[in-house]
């Protein structure tokens, strides 16, 4: 997996994220692994999430893939949105 191409989207997640909750410092302090409840993220903004992730890649997800371990962290994510984009390590 091309390291420029995941920093890019974890960037762009991070961002999102950062957005979501209405925390501009969040961008900068989320670890990958770190669950996003930590961050503030709910059941109601983690649909959001997904809404905002699904156009900013032009993806989509399925709903039996709408689970909430596939949102779990922003390294989960990353994961998930990178074999939607067909980018595989």
């Amino acid at each position: 997996m091309s390291y420029a191409a995941k920093n890019s989207v974890q960037q762009m997640i991070r961002s999102i994220i950062a957005t979501i909750v209405r925390k501009p410092e969040l961008e900068y302090q989320l670890h990958e692994s770190q669950r996003l409840l930590e961050a503030g993220i709910d059941s109601m903004l983690l649909i959001h999430l997904v809404v905002q992730i699904e156009a900013e890649f032009n993806i989509a997800f399925p709903d039996e893939e709408l689970l909430q371990e596939n949102f779990s962290t922003i390294a989960v994510i990353t994961e998930n949105v990178m074999r939607k984009l067909g980018i595989h390590s």
